[in-house]
C-alpha cells in the first residue's frame, strides 16, 4: 500500500470523510475564514523556520 491510499483509508476510518471521492468538494468548501483560523492557530504557536537557498 502506498502513502496516498494509506492516508485515504486513515482519513476515512478516523475522521469519517472520504478524501479520495470528495476531494474537489472538500477543497471548494474551504472558506477564507477556515484559512484564517488555521493560520492564526499555526502562527500563535510561535514556531519559526529559517530557509537559506543557494545555487550549486
Amino acid at each position: 500500500m502506498n502513502n496516498y491510499w494509506e492516508d485515504v483509508l486513515c482519513n476515512d476510518l478516523y475522521n469519517s470523510f472520504d478524501l479520495d471521492t470528495n476531494f474537489t468538494k472538500i477543497v471548494n468548501d474551504v472558506t477564507c475564514e477556515d484559512v484564517r483560523r488555521v493560520l492564526n492557530y499555526l502562527l500563535s504557536q510561535g514556531n519559526r523556520i529559517e530557509v537559506t537557498m543557494t545555487t550549486d
